[in-house]
């Protein structure tokens, strides 16, 4: 179980690319990069993006 501050050193740590454990240099990159979903969203490794308005992104 995770509280809401663990989810937030996750996710801060992962999109400002400071992973929380060594890695590969191309590793974080990898993670956040996301690809056509072919119905207007984007999606990648186990990560979602959306843009329902433009210029915000969740």
């Amino acid at each position: 179980m995770s509280t809401g501050a663990d989810v937030t050193a996750f996710w801060t740590a992962l999109w400002t690319g400071k992973p929380l454990a060594p890695a590969e240099p191309a590793e974080p990159a990898e993670m956040r990069k996301t690809v056509p979903d072919g119905e207007g969203e984007r999606y990648g490794l186990g990560v979602e993006r959306y843009e329902r308005t433009p210029g915000f992104v969740t």
